[in-house]
């Protein structure tokens, strides 16, 4: 198998999708095989380009140096408008098929997209998270809102390292509800809970309060810090962040630190 992402051109008004490259002849697209193409997908667009004795298209050639390297020249309306929007393509080419995609980066951006929309047209609660939740006043804050706003929420996971602090959320702030998971653990801890990261599934709105020991003014200077990376317990942190950020897929990134936060290199990331 082959995979790579491709830019769609343009030519005569129309999309279009070039392919040169010798990993065709590996998957038995040599120059002058017979292909077809099929369109389809439920979830989402799909092209796929088949080896067929009877297809109505061929696979032309173009040489490279002393090298001959097939060709699939796609340029048209109907094969690619599901993926001319984007402009580009993932393309994964196995033995006898080549299947065209969207790449999974615009994919998921689109359900995000879909899934907030639907939820706000539907009158759904927005599912929410929240890592280093504390005892969850920031996360309290958004739901506050969004309820003046006339949006229902529902707090579905707080992460807090401080189990003490997770248990004044449960005793006093009314957004930890019992379908609430709450997690004490620390942050990487559960950016590497697959499990519980299923069990979360995907939310539309993600709550970081990102400690801020290694960027506030004063925790800087206690330890002499150069940057705040360089924190021995907070400062990796933003990769912990941007784990469980990828796999609850939030629309919206509510992110609380202190002013400072915004000078570091983890705010630039």
């Amino acid at each position: 198998m082959h995979v790579l992402l491709r830019q769609l051109g343009e030519h005569r008004g129309a999309p279009r999708l070039y392919l040169d490259t010798t990993a065709l002849a590996k998957a038995g697209f040599v120059p002058g095989v017979a292909i077809d193409f099929v369109a389809g997908g439920a979830e989402e667009p799909r092209l796929t380009i088949r080896v067929a004795s009877d297809g109505k298209r061929k696979v032309s050639r173009k040489q490279r140096g002393r090298q001959e390297v097939p060709v699939i020249d796609i340029n048209s309306h109907q094969d690619l408008q599901p993926f001319a929007a984007t402009g580009l393509v993932r393309v994964v080419i196995e033995a006898g098929a080549v299947h065209v995609l969207m790449p999974a980066s615009v994919r998921k951006a689109l359900a995000r997209s879909a899934r907030l929309a639907a939820k706000l047209a539907l009158g759904q609660p927005l599912r929410t998270a929240g890592i280093a939740f504390g005892a969850g006043i920031a996360s309290g804050a958004i739901h506050a809102g969004l309820a003046a706003g006339g949006v229902s929420s529902e707090l579905a996971l707080a992460n807090e390292i401080c189990e003490e602090y997770l248990d004044i959320g449960r005793q006093s702030n009314p957004v930890v509800a019992t379908t609430t998971t709450t997690a004490a653990m620390p942050m990487q801890e559960l950016a590497q809970d697959d499990w519980l990261l299923r069990r979360t599934a995907t939310v539309e709105i993600l709550e970081a309060g990102i400690p801020c020991s290694g960027a506030s003014r004063a925790g800087a200077a206690k330890r002499g810090l150069a940057r705040m990376e360089d924190h021995p317990h907070v400062g990796h942190l933003i990769g912990a962040a941007l784990q469980v950020i990828a796999a609850l897929q939030p629309a919206i990134l509510v992110v609380e630190n202190v002013e400072t936060y915004r000078n570091t290199a983890s705010a630039s990331i």
